[in-house]
């Protein structure tokens, strides 16, 4: 009896111990994401920015870029009720383009309608950090996205502004293709990178559905941190 009895209780520690494994997997996969990496899950692929290695997070959908500037695009899964998905892409034209910070931000400043009766201040943000010693400027806006994807089709809660002037060239990072007319995309932000290089400048533009970006923004703001020159 003595020893049946120690078997079983041997059985329930293995049974607590497993059930803590998934309590803490589960926690993981909640705190990476909202859920969108558990345990066990391995990085995405590792990509090269003028020299600098990052490997992006588990679960951003690489797609092939709609253009050439475009060095790389992916696709950020949806939050719980919002109507798309978040998109990243990384910019780069070459040597000779781009204005500098200040102008390249206020393009970026463009492609986001804020209120008539809110400050820009308030519905910007402007700042800049390193990584690895490269000086980068961010700008994170908030308020009606004026996406120029000529292929994409309004919500209902969206509309189309086909009075509005063509695309703007494609120095800002966002109207990088040949004319095309303009969906309000409401409740959106967006996030620009930029930074300047021997090679030309690159720009790095994070947008979507507000909470979608919110969910995304610790894996985007590590995946940054990360860049590296290779070992």
């Amino acid at each position: 009896m003595m020893r049946l009895h120690r078997v079983r209780f041997v059985s329930r520690a293995r049974a607590c111990q497993r059930v803590w494994r998934h309590a803490a997997c589960a926690l993981v996969a909640l705190l990476l994401l909202g859920g969108g990496v558990g345990c066990g899950a391995s990085a995405g692929p590792l990509i090269e920015i003028d020299g600098f290695y990052s490997r992006v997070p588990a679960g951003w959908q690489r797609i092939s870029p709609l253009t050439p500037p475009r060095m790389y695009q992916f696709q950020l899964p949806r939050a719980d009720g919002d109507p798309a998905d978040a998109e990243l892409v990384v910019f780069h034209y070459g040597r000779g383009y781009g204005g500098g910070n200040a102008t390249d931000a206020l393009r970026w400043q463009r492609e986001i309608e804020v209120p008539p009766d809110t400050p820009l201040a308030d519905a910007s943000d402007i700042r800049t950090t390193e990584v690895s010693g490269v000086t980068v400027t961010i700008v994170d806006l908030r308020g009606v996205y004026r996406d120029r994807d000529a292929d994409a089709a309004p919500s209902p809660a969206e509309g189309t502004d086909d009075s509005v002037a063509p695309a703007p060239a494609a120095g800002d990072g966002a109207g990088d293709g040949p004319e095309e007319r303009v969906i309000r995309r409401p409740g959106y932000r967006l996030i620009g990178v930029m930074f300047a290089s021997p090679h030309g400048p690159y720009f790095i533009r994070l947008v979507g559905p507000e909470a979608t970006v919110r969910q995304h923004l610790p894996s985007f703001e590590a995946w940054l941190r990360g860049f590296s020159p290779p070992a």
